[in-house]
């Protein structure tokens, strides 16, 4: 068993080092797109992080992370949802490490017996697939709804709070849904806008807010 261990431990650990390799070739070619902040459908592209992973959704369509999810799911997770965790690539890139590292750490360092640590290897595979599945889950979500968020933020009034410079970044305050939301900004005019100034967002590109001083009309 002890080489069972080790092989699954490096499968996980190799399919882990080249997403992340491919990850970063795609950020130093200015191409990467945040693995949870896209949900690009069917998205199998090589320079998208190796994220294999891809959602069925309710049209049967393979969303870009992996999970199978069901149209009419909204907050817990279903009997289907639940069974759907188990199909997703990243599942069983986390379980194949979680059970290679803890069985490898038993098998060869302790004087645990054969089956006690083979058990306790397949609970902390399933475990570690199970957590690191809904982590990604939660952010994708997360990460969509601030999306939505910074498409409504245009042409809303904010206050800014850290002064945007002629040529940086600096940080504005708006109010969304009853909810006070900070963005970082970019002034377009190329005039320094101080704290406490009303501005105008023009654009939202990634997460940063493209500003104008807001004209006294709008006041």
């Amino acid at each position: 068993m002890g080489y069972a261990y080790l092989f699954a431990l490096v499968v996980g650990l190799g399919i882990l080092s080249v997403q992340a390799f491919l990850g970063s070739k795609d950020i130093d070619h200015g191409d990467a797109d945040a693995d949870f902040d896209a949900d690009a459908d069917a998205d199998f592209d090589a320079d998208a992080d190796l994220d294999a992973d891809a959602d069925l959704d309710a049209d049967g369509e393979l969303d870009g992370d992996g999970e199978v999810e069901h149209g009419g799911g909204h907050g817990g997770l279903g009997g289907a949802d639940f069974l759907a965790l188990f199909l997703s690539v990243r599942f069983w890139i986390f379980a194949s490490l979680g059970f290679g590292l803890s069985g490898s750490l038993l098998h060869f360092f302790t004087h645990v017996a054969e089956l006690p640590t083979a058990v306790t290897a397949i609970v902390m595979g399933l475990v570690s697939g199970l957590l690191a599945t809904l982590t990604f889950r939660a952010l994708r979500r997360s990460s969509s709804k601030q999306a939505e968020h910074a498409s409504e933020a245009v042409g809303r009034i904010g206050r800014v709070i850290v002064p945007v410079p002629e040529t940086g970044i600096g940080k504005i305050r708006i109010e969304l849904s009853g909810q006070s939301v900070d963005l970082v900004a970019r002034t377009t005019t190329g005039l320094r806008i101080d704290t406490g100034d009303s501005v105008v967002i023009e654009e939202i590109e990634g997460e940063v807010a493209y500003v104008s001083q807001a004209p006294k009309e709008l006041l």
